[in-house]
């Protein structure tokens, strides 16, 4: 699938092409589901925390994580859309997609190049 904004072969979680390759495959549905486990999210905490507390001191993240909760699903629409104001309080939503990056990946489509994702992410990882 390829929207024309986001990586080629694009498979959001809730998208029943990756639906199918998560119930045929151990491995990734293990990868997605560590990825967005609550040891996952804190092991995260822990590693970055000294740039968790100077991006709190700068004013770049307007509150802290570690006293998050973490949803059970994204709450993100496929064009990225949040829909968290459903949700109060602080809360992470986390999120992970299947994709590949083809030939000219970020020139047509993605991030334009070489980028950090988006501003709302608190943390952003290619595999």
């Amino acid at each position: 699938m390829n929207d024309g904004v986001r990586m080629d072969n694009d498979l959001f979680i809730n998208d029943p092409e990756c639906k199918d390759i998560l119930a045929g495959n151990p491995i990734y549905s293990g990868i997605i589901e560590a990825f967005q486990s609550n040891d996952f999210f804190a092991e995260m905490l822990r590693a970055f925390d000294k740039e968790i507390k100077e991006n709190l001191e700068s004013g770049e993240l307007l509150w802290d994580p570690n006293e998050a909760t973490i949803a059970d699903t994204c709450l993100e629409t496929r064009s990225g859309s949040p829909i968290s104001s459903k949700i109060s309080g602080r809360t992470i939503f986390p999120r992970i997609d299947l994709g590949s990056a083809g030939v000219n990946y970020g020139v047509k489509n993605g991030g334009k190049g070489i980028h950090t994702d988006n501003r709302r992410r608190l943390f952003s990882g290619l595999f």
